[in-house]
């Protein structure tokens, strides 16, 4: 009785432990796009998708839908500690399109939902932009009584502002 008593008490701090440890974040993900490609997804009615992204370089990065009629898809960006990037709906009549910076080598996840009540196909096209280099820094300058400052920041004259 004694030694059931205490297996169970080890087994309860045991799964308390574990319960106290943050999930991992894994995500089931159906599709795969690269870079400067399109694909096709399927939504289903009420539906959310994910598609796996993987950039191979460092890079500015567009992210496409081309839906058609009135098929009205919307999306959210996420690396893979599902921290939210950023997210797009309506962005070019009901298609979402926007940017996102993001690192070669790490994994983000692009959740893809439509406000439809019927299943839809949509095309998915992520697009690179151009690669931050040659940047210029542009140092702090405190504010004073009459002249406005400025925080420190790299200008990039290839999108023609602060990276």
């Amino acid at each position: 009785m004694r030694k059931s008593k205490k297996l169970l008490c080890i087994l309860l701090t045991v799964i308390m432990l574990f319960s106290s440890l943050p999930a991992a974040f894994a995500i089931e993900s159906s599709y795969t796009v690269k870079a400067d490609e399109r694909i096709v997804v399927a939504i289903s009615e009420g539906d959310k998708i994910y598609v796996k992204f993987v950039p191979e370089k460092t890079a500015v990065f567009e992210f496409k839908s081309d839906a058609s009629g009135d098929d009205d898809p919307y999306a959210y960006l996420y690396d893979e500690a599902e921290n939210e990037i950023t997210d797009g709906d309506d962005d070019i009549d009901y298609n979402f399109c926007f940017e996102a910076s993001l690192e070669a080598g790490k994994t983000y996840y692009l959740l893809i939902g439509a406000y439809n009540t019927d299943d839809i196909t949509i095309g998915l096209t992520v697009t690179t932009g151009h690669i931050h280099e040659n940047l210029t820094e542009i140092p702090a300058v405190p504010a004073t009584c009459t002249q406005d400052g400025n925080i420190e920041h790299w200008y990039c004259d290839l999108c023609e502002g602060r990276s």
